[in-house]
């Protein structure tokens, strides 16, 4: 999986994303635009 310009609406998938991404600069990445994301109310 790739990190793109596309994160889940859903907080449980983006979870989900983040705990399945293997390579470790790809998940710090997809974890911290997940996190910014929820921190900004686009992740329910």
């Amino acid at each position: 999986m790739d990190v793109d310009d596309r994160l889940p609406a859903d907080l449980l998938e983006a979870a989900r994303r983040c705990l399945a991404e293997a390579d470790p600069e790809r998940k710090a990445r997809l974890t911290q635009r997940c996190a910014a994301a929820f921190r900004a109310g686009r992740l329910a």
